[in-house]
């Protein structure tokens, strides 16, 4: 027993002395410009200010939305599949990092048995036994050069990636439904500027009409107001159908089946996004699951190359055991039941037909490979920001200028029809005023949906905390 613990604490003090024979890693330097292209016009003083600290339900806040997001949040199937891969990885860095520590089992066991009596000249009085025993049995991989340390450094950066990668499903959930309900109130607007211009060409076609028979107006005017309720007529069902298609979009993104989603009937057009900060590029790095994930790929790369490389050392292990054994089981407390015994054990590959360089090779290029996808996260980041930026500002102004001619064309075709009604125009006139007017109000409604997607494409792009926020917003 003493000779187990002796031997016990003098390979610990040798694990512990052990060196890593892997590379150590360091980080890529990333060219991180000083700043966003085209965020001028929505920076601050306070430029370490990003709007991605403010949590979801705070950006947006429409209550629908909110709860649209909450219910997304338990039922969503991706989030549900990247939470269980999350658990899986947390599993596997578990089983990675075991080899670390001694390996200790308990064995028990009973037998009954019979000698030959032609074996050791056994007589036939005492042919017949029992062996009873129970030991506890240890072994222990010193790691000496770093291998069980790397294999737990690797399996662990593999759970953080996965940690971050369920971040990511997070984020794009929430953009997907917000920026689905954007959408989907956007075509409840078209629809509602179709259904009642189609009330207003029902009553011009039926005045016309009137007149017609009459003999005040012409059939060409007549034909012309017909046309003109019948592609709005077409317009409704079309928009009918993109709204329903979006209705079963937003329930799949629920987790749910096809069916409507509930929403106020009145639509709201006013909704302004204030000028806030974006921050500084290099926050976005520290943001961005997608760059945080592809870090923890690259550490885990590296790891792999210490796993690799302690191939080259040989591998020592120890071993002891310490038990009971006895004939009979009523002596297994007796002292002279006790065995024990202590050793270890050495592996040192000699020749391996280039297997182990082979696998050194394989590493180095998995960690190339690793560095360029990291690198190419971080300017996708910067680039989806910028592009991000100038969308919510380009919108803006479209939006600006839809409503002017918006405002402009109404009055213009109020205008045509008080000419109109006065005698000085014929009515081609108004119905081409009506036209115009009717598309711009669509562009209008089109505009504003461009707006909130793009500030929905903002927050997600600077890496919001979407996920830090999540049950700060369901408690309240």
């Amino acid at each position: 027993m003493r000779a187990i613990a002796k031997l016990t604490l003098a390979a610990g003090a040798l694990a512990l002395a052990g060196c890593m024979v892997g590379p150590k890693y360091e980080r890529p330097a990333t060219p991180t410009p000083a700043g966003y292209r085209g965020a001028d016009s929505v920076q601050i003083a306070d430029s370490a200010r990003t709007i991605a600290d403010l949590p979801w339900f705070e950006y947006f806040r429409d209550s629908t939305l909110q709860a649209l997001v909450r219910q997304a949040l338990v039922g969503n199937f991706d989030l549900t599949i990247a939470t269980a891969r999350v658990a899986q990885a947390q599993a596997f860095y578990g089983i990675a990092h075991s080899p670390a520590y001694p390996q200790i089992d308990l064995n028990a066991g009973a037998s009954a048995n019979q000698r030959s009596v032609n074996v050791n000249g056994a007589s036939a009085g005492n042919r017949y036994y029992g062996l009873y025993s129970v030991d506890l049995g240890l072994n222990w991989e010193l790691d000496l050069w770093g291998r069980v340390r790397s294999l737990s450094a690797s399996a662990q950066a593999q759970y953080l990636a996965t940690e971050e990668a369920r971040r990511g499903v997070l984020i794009s959930l929430i953009a997907s439904v917000s920026q689905a309900y954007f959408d989907l109130r956007e075509l409840d607007y078209e629809l509602a500027i179709s259904q009642a211009t189609l009330q207003t060409r029902l009553g011009t076609l039926q005045l016309f009409t009137q007149r017609f028979q009459g003999g005040v107006a012409s059939g060409l005017e007549v034909a012309q107001a017909q046309g003109d309720v019948a592609v709005t007529q077409a317009a409704i069902p079309d928009l009918e159908r993109r709204i329903a298609q979006q209705e079963n979009l937003i329930n799949f993104l629920l987790g749910k089946g096809p069916g409507p989603i509930g929403r106020p009937t009145v639509v709201d057009t006013g909704f302004i996004v204030p000028s806030i900060p974006v921050g500084l590029p290099s926050t976005l790095l520290q943001r961005r699951p997608d760059v945080l994930a592809a870090e923890q790929e690259l550490i885990s790369t590296n790891a792999d190359i210490g796993v690799a490389k302690a191939d080259y050392f040989p591998r020592i292990s120890l071993f002891g055991l310490l038990g009971l054994a006895g004939s009979q089981f009523n002596t297994l407390g007796n002292a002279n039941s006790v065995i024990a015994s202590a050793g270890g054990a050495l592996l040192q590959p000699i020749y391996a037909g280039g297997r182990i360089k082979s696998n050194v090779a394989l590493q180095y290029a998995r960690r190339d490979e690793a560095i360029a996808a990291y690198l190419k996260a971080t300017q996708s980041a910067f680039r989806e920001a910028s592009d991000a930026i100038i969308a919510t500002q380009k919108s803006s102004q479209v939006r600006v200028f839809t409503t002017a001619q918006a405002v402009a064309l109404k009055e213009a075709a109020r205008l045509a029809r008080v000419r109109y009604d006065g005698g000085l125009s014929n009515y081609l006139e108004v119905l081409d005023a009506d036209r115009r007017y009717y598309q711009a109000q669509t562009e209008l409604a089109q505009s504003i949906g461009a707006q909130m997607d793009s500030y929905v494409q903002l927050y997600l792009s600077l890496g919001g905390g979407w996920a830090d926020s999540t049950q700060a917003s369901e408690k309240k």
